[in-house]
């Protein structure tokens, strides 16, 4: 008998409760204005009070990149009142790659608790704030920093087989520059008509890129340049021939070498002549040629030549200059004479050219920073101003670094390609003062897993300088490949060794670096670039005070030198589920630069218990540079928040394993 009243009293008690409960979550009420969002629910806090609501503001409801944004969470008890001050209130992000929101926790005063969020990517972003198990949301729109762009071509019309240069004007939202090194894409309308660089990045603001028309065919092209998600439009008009016309049809090979050096000494130069119908001209049509030449015993043969099928052709022989010739054919055509000149056409031994001197290595981020006579082999590639590397063969490319040591130079071999040794000893790469980037990420750093250090990411970038006598780049307006005066050009000063990667050479004043350079012209100073085209081969009228007929052009390659993950943190270290809870945790993992792992590195998350997700990782690491460690996310969820059951114990395990040794955290807590 005592027995069956305990369960019944049992009974009672339950269904009691069950009614307040009801009742409780009856009496709730929410409220949102845009940008903001409110949540309800039932929790006990930190304190007695019971968690009514979470209401989430930002004053700025959207923000370019770089900017911020103040986030309000307002925290209600279930009568309506401000939470007792001190009732904890987190903070999280749906995508760390578009911000960061600091602090991540922190409490109320007069109930409101707040946090800031910064903008690092366009895009749109849920900001969550949890106080006990009641969470609400406000999203936060980030835009491009990128407002205008302009896009401007010089000239604006161009013969078949012509130049035009593309420059594209970007400016921030308040007009100023956009940073250097902007990517902005170049696109055509009809990739028929011709050909442009895909991308180029800004300097000062403007990216440039050069437009080469077709051979065959006239019309408009419309040229987009595109940076982030603003567009911009301009058209360059390709000229053809009038009707009744003598075209340039081909010059094969378009590479001859110079004569008695065992390479092809011939090219076979073809034209086309229409009639006014634009038709092939009847056979037998008289057609002459002249050269443009060197005056090194190059000639043509036949000088003159009747046309069959419309077509014509002359033979070019080498002779023993290196240099472009260009041939001329005319014609008379009822009474009238027309002519055309063909594409430059190279006789071996060009210079290479600024625009395409390449340098890169086989791997960028190397587990070396404390070892010495680790390797990496670092290639150089040369091209000519035409395009061409088989005429560069036995070209020397001399080699220099800033820390380390590596070959002194390499002959290219016939695909104008050569290679040397980098190996790792003393010196070490300089220490550079911080940049804004750097700063910003140390700032992060400190404030989300406490620490602090001294050391910068590019502590740990070397750069490679090759150099190698050459010419400026310079944008062939009139196709006759040569500099004409007027023609824009790349004018480039002494090569120097970049030790803090601005793109300017320093001179040891206040906190800048010195940097090595090669005194050219041995006059004990540095110079920088004198405002002449320097290089062989220019239009005769073109005169410059100071120009070069030969450049020293450089180009320079980064490596990294990265140790182990020391910078290996996760918070928060310990965590307490409620009941169809959730924690997210935040991980960082990187070198004493605080520079990513070297490549293979792999990172694993594991849980036995909950729901583990993780966010924005990509294991194992790729090969890159980087100015940042790995910085990624997971989230513990309660997997069965109908349950009864006491907490549990849960242990979660991140992993790293850095060339063959392996380092782990541990995170251990309860779920409910």
């Amino acid at each position: 008998m005592h027995k069956n009243m305990s369960g019944k009293l049992a009974v009672k008690l339950f269904l009691f409760l069950l009614v307040v409960a009801f009742l409780s979550a009856c009496g709730s009420k929410s409220s949102s204005l845009p940008p903001s969002s409110s949540g309800t629910g039932t929790d006990t806090g930190t304190g007695s009070a019971v968690v009514g609501t979470v209401s989430v503001t930002a004053t700025l409801a959207s923000v370019t990149v770089g900017g911020s944004s103040s986030i309000e969470a307002t925290v209600k008890d279930s009568n309506g009142g401000n939470v007792p001050d001190g009732t904890a209130v987190a903070f999280s992000v749906s995508d760390s790659s578009f911000g960061a929101i600091t602090p991540l926790s922190t409490t109320t005063v007069n109930g409101v608790a707040s946090a800031t969020f910064t903008a690092t990517t366009a895009g749109t972003v849920t900001i969550t704030a949890t106080a006990g198990s009641v969470s609400n949301t406000v999203s936060v729109s980030v835009l491009d920093i990128v407002a205008t762009v302009t896009v401007t071509t010089t000239p604006a019309s161009v013969t078949v087989g012509g130049s035009s240069s593309i420059e594209a004007t970007v400016k921030d939202s308040n007009g100023g520059n956009v940073p250097n090194g902007t990517v902005v894409s170049f696109s055509l309308s009809d990739s028929s008509l011709g050909v442009i660089n895909p991308q180029a990045n800004t300097y000062n603001g403007v990216a440039t890129a050069t437009f080469k028309a077709g051979l065959t065919s006239a019309g408009t092209v419309i040229i987009t340049a595109t940076a982030g998600s603003i567009s911009s439009t301009v058209s360059v008009s390709i000229l053809g021939a009038d009707a009744g016309s003598i075209e340039f049809s081909s010059a094969s090979p378009q590479v001859i070498g110079i004569k008695g050096t065992g390479q092809t000494e011939t090219s076979t130069i073809t034209f086309l002549v229409k009639d006014v119908n634009g038709n092939p001209v009847v056979d037998g049509t008289l057609v002459t040629f002249t050269m443009t030449g060197l005056n090194g015993s190059e000639y043509l043969d036949p000088t003159t030549t009747s046309t069959r099928n419309g077509e014509a052709a002359t033979f070019l022989h080498s002779g023993y200059v290196a240099g472009p010739v260009m041939i001329k054919a005319s014609v008379d055509v009822n009474g009238s004479t027309l002519s055309s000149s063909s594409s430059p056409i190279s006789i071996g031994g060009g210079v290479p050219t600024s625009r395409s001197f390449t340098l890169v290595p086989d791997v960028i981020n190397h587990p070396c920073l404390n070892i010495v006579n680790c390797q990496a082999t670092i290639s150089a590639f040369v091209a000519d101003r035409f395009g061409n590397y088989n005429v560069l063969e036995g070209t020397s490319i001399s080699f220099y670094t800033e820390a380390g040591a590596i070959d002194r130079n390499v002959n290219v071999d016939s695909t104008g390609a050569g290679s040397v040794i980098f190996r790792t000893q003393n010196p070490m790469p300089a220490d550079v003062v911080a940049d804004a980037d750097e700063t910003a990420l140390k700032t992060y750093v400190s404030n989300t897993w406490g620490i602090n250090t001294a050391n910068n990411p590019r502590d740990g970038w070397v750069t490679v300088l090759a150099t190698v006598m050459g010419e400026e780049s310079f944008v062939d307006t009139n196709a006759n490949g040569i500099y004409d005066p007027g023609e824009k050009f790349t004018d480039i000063g002494e090569p120097f060794i970049d030790k803090n990667d601005n793109g300017v050479r320093d001179d040891g004043t206040g906190s800048d670096p010195f940097e090595e350079y090669i005194d050219v012209n041995e006059n004990g100073q540095y110079d920088g670039p004198n405002g002449c085209w320097d290089g062989p081969d220019a239009n005769p009228a073109y005169t410059c005070t100071g120009r070069e007929l030969g450049r020293m052009i450089f180009q320079w390659t980064k490596v990294m030198l990265t140790w182990e993950p020391v910078n290996f943190a996760v918070t928060p270290s310990t965590f307490t589920i409620a009941n169809g809870g959730s924690q997210t945790f935040y991980v960082i993992v990187g070198d004493t630069n605080l520079n990513h792992p070297s490549p293979g590195t792999t990172i694993s998350v594991s849980s036995d218990g909950g729901k583990l997700t993780v966010n924005n990782l990509s294991s194992p690491l790729a090969d890159r540079l980087t100015k940042f460690p790995v910085i990624f996310s997971f989230t513990l969820t309660d997997s069965d928040p109908n349950d009864t059951d006491p907490p549990k114990n849960v242990a979660a395990v991140v992993k790293v394993v850095w060339e063959g040794v392996t380092y782990s955290k541990d995170i251990s807590g309860t779920i409910d």
